[in-house]
């Protein structure tokens, strides 16, 4: 062999192993940035590494794009300024042209921007509903605690309803390899029903006050508030507080209209609990998730939630068989963004 060639085959094993030490330091030594703006003119952040699950992450509060942009700056400036091998974005709202819209925030994001700010290649983008649901299949026991039904390890259609700031739901199917595909669905903006003569009267109420009544009017934290101050003006009184928090309290302390608030919207959630199962057909299992059951805790009435889900005439002994339950895993979406960079 010439000189030359020797001089050229070593060039070519030169570029080679340092292409095949690129991808190994990405793949292994590289973090991944975890981002989720599913909150309140807030972002929380954090890294991993691939196939890692995420710790705990930092809450910013961003009212505009240039406090999200500090926002990476201090964060990234605190993690020693991380190789990024990509980055995976929760986001409550929709794509247009590669600008997201973000109902619950004031301003909109840029793929492209974030592809360049951070200086990466990988961007994944998933609705915050969507990363909820990827987290169900790597929930550990403790994550989650069956209401109703029976356990199953059935690879049918499942469903997941999440109720926060607001209401979100998703269907979850396996494909032909064994994967968890997630589908985001918008069943929060579904006709709020009634079956009582107290339910009518709260839908009467909220549609004078806004025209079409979505299940998230009541099916929410601030649906919750909603439905008491609504109680409280029906029964002719004035109400005595308007934040959820209050009427949390309020609720603990054995309050009849909180309480009673509390007992409408448990019921409406297992009425659209078990419209999701019929409709999507997740005889795999519904799973409840979000801030909403963090936050009433123990109110959360377990009993009275499966009497109004099992509530389908004939089709009562199909629901019977369909387990319901409830995610108890801090941060979620984290969880389920994470499964996009398996190793």
């Amino acid at each position: 062999m010439s000189r030359a060639s020797q001089a050229a085959n070593g060039k070519l094993f030169g570029r080679h192993f340092h292409s095949v030490f690129k991808y190994w330091y990405l793949q292994v030594l590289a973090q991944v940035l975890f981002v989720d703006f599913s909150g309140d003119n807030s972002v929380r952040i954090t890294t991993a590494e691939p196939g890692r699950r995420p710790p705990a992450a930092q809450l910013y509060r961003c009212q505009s794009l240039g406090e999200f942009d500090k926002a990476l700056e201090n964060f990234l400036a605190s993690a020693n300024k991380p190789d990024l091998l990509g980055a995976a974005f929760s986001i409550c709202g929709w794509e247009q042209e590669g600008t997201f819209e973000m109902p619950n925030l004031s301003y909109r994001i840029n793929r492209n921007w974030i592809k360049e700010r951070l200086g990466i290649r990988r961007l994944n983008i998933v609705n915050d509903c969507v990363a909820t649901a990827l987290a169900i299949d790597h929930l550990e026991v403790a994550e989650r605690r069956l209401i109703c039904g029976s356990a199953t390890a059935s690879e049918q259609i499942r469903a997941m309803i999440a109720v926060g700031r607001g209401l979100g739901t998703a269907s979850i199917l396996t494909d032909e390899l064994g994967n968890s595909v997630a589908y985001p669905c918008a069943g929060g903006h579904s006709d709020l029903p009634a079956t009582t003569d107290r339910e009518f009267a709260v839908v009467r109420w909220l549609r004078q006050k806004y025209g079409h009544v979505s299940r998230v009017r009541a099916i929410s934290s601030a649906g919750l508030a909603e439905v008491y101050y609504c109680l409280m003006v029906l029964d002719g009184l004035k109400p005595r507080v308007t934040s959820v928090t209050q009427v949390v309290a309020l609720a603990r302390d054995g309050d009849m209209w909180a309480s009673d608030a509390v007992k409408l919207v448990t019921g409406w959630l297992a009425a659209m609990a078990s419209d999701t199962v019929l409709c999507v057909g997740a005889r795999g299992g519904l799973y409840l998730a979000g801030s909403y059951f963090d936050m009433i805790g123990n109110l959360f009435d377990s009993a009275h939630f499966t009497t109004r889900f099992y509530r389908k005439g004939r089709l009562e002994s199909y629901l019977q068989n369909v387990p319901v339950y409830l995610v108890k895993t801090h941060e979620p979406e984290m969880l389920g963004l994470s499964t996009l960079f398996g190793r």
